[in-house]
């Protein structure tokens, strides 16, 4: 289904040449930098088999959306709890991915904005 990321290409995303992809809190030089690093994490990512369920997407505003991912999990295994993304798109390009450990770390993130 087109709702399961790592079962299209990665380079089916649209990044910009210097989009960013990293953890909040985080420094954002210790994540993806550019499109390179991006699309070479996301081609790592499913080359492992790391698959993701897209739960719900929500505009935050004109440039933004914030996404909730539920990992999908080996079936012996328990799945992880659902985490979020912020998104941000300038010219119908990923600029920014900030990644949340928690779908309530995100949405607290979205409301103290």
């Amino acid at each position: 289904p087109a709702d399961v990321v790592g079962e299209q290409s990665p380079h089916a995303v649209e990044v910009a040449v210097q989009g960013r992809w990293y953890g909040a809190g985080g420094d954002p030089s210790n994540g993806c930098t550019n499109r390179r690093q991006a699309l070479e994490w996301m081609g790592q990512a499913v080359a492992r088999g790391i698959r993701a369920q897209v739960v719900d997407v929500r505009a935050l505003d004109e440039s933004r959306v914030l996404v909730l991912l539920q990992r999908i999990a080996a079936p012996e295994s328990e799945p992880d709890p659902p985490h979020a993304q912020i998104v941000t798109f300038d010219g119908g390009k990923v600029t920014e991915i900030l990644v949340y450990p928690t779908a309530g770390a995100a949405v607290r993130a979205v409301e103290g904005l």
